[in-house]
């Protein structure tokens, strides 16, 4: 039972390190993952095992705080960058007032997602350089 814990901890930990970049839950969850290596490091009494997972959750954990935003911008930008190319290369008929009013309807929802991100980036920037004094 010891065994299947270790292979199922070791693989979600690496398994969350692999998809680390598609956002900062996935940093989390490999912290929460090597936290779970280093309880099966200590169980199987090998504790030099359970030491470094516990120095690697530390880094992990970490990593997720000093993470700038809690939403993967790469992806949110490329989405919005997509939307917008999708729309323009549709073939419209210009004469067509339907066509092109959809056209246009498009393009501006792929203009939204990246006013959207850039608006929450800036909020996001300006309430941490804006905290509460500590008294």
């Amino acid at each position: 039972m010891l065994t299947a814990f270790g292979a199922a901890a070791v693989t979600f930990m690496m398994l969350m390190y692999a998809l680390e970049r598609r956002g900062s839950g996935f940093i989390f969850a490999f912290g929460c993952g090597c936290v779970l290596s280093s309880a099966y490091g200590f169980l199987a009494s090998t504790w030099p095992f359970g030491i470094v997972e516990l120095i690697w959750a530390g880094v992990a954990f970490n990593r997720y705080r000093n993470t700038p935003t809690r939403l993967s911008n790469s992806h949110d930008k490329r989405l919005g960058h997509r939307l917008v190319e999708m729309v323009n290369e549709r073939d419209f008929d210009s004469s067509d007032e339907v066509a092109s009013g959809q056209r246009e309807q498009g393009a501006s929802l792929g203009r939204a997602v990246l006013s959207s991100r850039s608006r929450l980036a800036a909020s996001l920037r300006s309430s941490r350089t804006t905290s509460p004094a500590t008294h």
